[in-house]
Parts: structure tokens; sequence; C-alpha cells
């Protein structure tokens, strides 16, 4: 190997080493941002209307007895840390994934960031965000070269979906009438719907033998398939629940798809931590 392609394979990779390096300070300075808007967005949410427990159904009264006790408003901010596995379609292996989430205790806000792979050497990252109505959700290669990414309405109604599903990690939320309305399914269920400016989120709530909630169906959320949106059944399933600052919420999350060839489970997620403030 002569001396000048040397040089050049040298320089080619400090070239590239610099560029992962980039992107990844830039990648950590957009969580940061969107971590801030987050927090920043309380300020501008509207007081919470709170639903009396008369009005709830008793399953859900007891469900919020077991997980929150006195109903209590006072948490603005929910910051989660998360680890698991994650995978894209039916014919892909599992991938592990670690993430820190941000959310709005107070209205629909989230911002969620996450790497697949080695903690040390990672090149997917995954961002997902909503706050003022708008959404996105992104795959990025180094931190910044978009593999995937969607916008608009769809993903704003699929964003919300996911609000739904992970707001048992702050229970409390649930109380607020101008968001969520509960209703009597039977003994061990209720139907439950978000209701975000012009946009609703059906759901269906069901409840194990300790008045836990174990498992949410979203009949008509939208998934992002191969560049495109269609509507899906989707499941989440709860389960170990532990208590964090006195809130008690499921450690391990399990998503899944209803397809045409049957239930595709995508992704199992373990909650490491909670903070509220």
């Amino acid at each position: 190997m002569n001396a000048p392609f040397s040089l050049f394979l040298i320089g080619l990779g400090g070239s590239i080493a610099f560029l992962i390096a980039a992107n990844y300070l830039l990648y950590k300075k957009r969580k940061r941002t969107a971590f801030k808007k987050i927090i920043q967005s309380v300020q501008l949410t509207s007081p919470a209307t709170q639903t009396q427990s008369t009005i709830l159904p008793k399953i859900v009264h007891k469900y919020l007895n077991n997980t929150v006790g006195e109903i209590q408003t006072s948490h603005n901010i929910a910051k989660i840390t998360i680890s698991g596995q994650f995978r894209r379609n039916e014919k892909s292996g599992w991938q592990s994934v670690h993430a820190k989430a941000v959310y709005n205790c107070k209205y629909p806000s989230f911002a969620w960031f996450g790497y697949f792979g080695n903690p040390i050497f990672h090149t997917l990252t995954a961002l997902l965000a909503l706050n003022n109505n708008k959404g996105q959700s992104s795959l990025l290669f180094l931190h910044s070269i978009p593999l995937l990414h969607s916008s608009g309405s769809e993903t704003i109604t699929s964003l919300l979906s996911r609000y739904l599903t992970e707001a048992v990690c702050f229970p409390f939320v649930f109380t607020q009438s101008n968001l969520f309305e509960w209703n009597k399914l039977s003994n061990n269920s209720a139907s439950l719907k978000l209701t975000h400016l012009q946009q609703e989120i059906h759901a269906i709530a069901t409840f194990n033998e300790k008045n836990l909630l174990t498992h949410i169906t979203i009949t008509d959320r939208f998934r992002d398939f191969k560049g495109f949106f269609e509507k899906q059944t989707f499941h989440a399933e709860y389960a170990n629940y532990q208590k964090f600052q006195n809130i008690t919420i499921p450690t391990s999350i399990n998503y899944s798809w209803e397809t045409e060839t049957g239930t595709f489970p995508y992704a199992k997620f373990i909650v490491s931590n909670v903070t509220f403030s």
C-alpha cells in the first residue's frame, strides 16, 4: 500500500469519524430542544378540568385509587426512561432499543427519542414528537439522515393514540374531563375517548381482578406502513406495576398490531425510571 493511498484512507476515516461525532452532537441538541419545548408547553396549557369521581365508571375509579390514590393534579411533566426490543415488520429480527421521553401531563404533548443497538455506537435513532398540534415521526441514520419521515394529520392522530396508551405512566391525567371521557362497558372494561382540538381517539380499556389496567385496544390507529398510512387495530398490554413517587404504573408495556395474517407484536418495552415534576 503506497503512502498517498494510506493517507487517503486515514483522511477518509477521520472524516467519517468527524461526521458521526458531529451528527451525534446534533442529535443530542435536537433532543434537548424538543424536551425543552415540551416543558415550556406546560406554561401555555389551560387549567385542567377534573372529572368528579362519582361520574367515573366504578372500575376506573378503583383503578385510579390503586394508582394515584387521592387524585393529584400537581404534576406537570413526566420524564420516562425506557429500554426493550423493537422490530419494524413480521420478517425482521428484534433490535434492542433505549429511549427517553418527556410528556406534558396536562395536554397531549410529548417528545420521544430512542436509539437502536449498541449504546456506544448506534447508527439508527428514532424521534416522535407532538407539540402545538404539530407531529412528526422520523427514523434517522447517523442521527441526521432521514430513512423514514412522516408528518400531517395521520401522524398527529397516530401520536395522539401513542399519548393515550402511554398515559398509564402518568395516570392522573385520566381524570381530566377536558381530555378524557370514560364510559362503562362491563364490570372489568370501559370505553375511553381522548379529545384534542377537533380530533378524537377511541379506545377500550380492560382491567384485571386487582383493578389495574392491563389492556388498551384502539381499532382505528394509523400505522405507517412502507411509506403510506393504513388503519389497523392496535393493542397495548401492561404488567408488572411498580411505584414511582407514590404513583403506581406498569413497567412492562407491549405493543402489537392486528394484521391480515394475525397479531404482529412489534415492541416490548421496560420502564426503568419515571420522574414527575
